[in-house]
């Protein structure tokens, strides 16, 4: 299933978009961005295709770190993700999401 994400965009140079809603569907993620609520003086938000289809899961073991495993894609809208790329999915797997046959 495709997913996306919806973000808030800045005028204001170098300022960084916010992400406000994930794993949404094409209808959800229209539906807010069409909201008047949605966009002021200097913002807005927009949404974006999730990249799971282009990018698998695939995280890396860093010991020292808390938590020990980080995800190598930025996938922050998993439910491991602890949304800064710290994931706790339980086991020693590489790619855990695919091992739940999830991709």
């Amino acid at each position: 299933m495709e997913t996306y994400t919806v973000y808030r965009y800045f005028r204001e140079c170098g300022k960084e978009r916010e992400e406000i809603k994930t794993g949404l569907t094409l209808e959800e993620a229209q539906e807010h961005c069409q909201r008047d609520d949605t966009s002021g003086e200097g913002w807005f938000d927009g949404y974006t295709k999730q990249a799971w289809d282009r990018l698998g899961c695939l995280r890396e073991l860093e010991p020292d770190a808390d938590p020990p495993w980080t995800c190598v894609n930025d996938h922050t809208g998993c439910m491991w993700n602890d949304g800064h790329n710290g994931c706790h999915h339980e086991g020693n797997n590489t790619q855990p999401l695919i091992e739940r046959g999830i991709t």
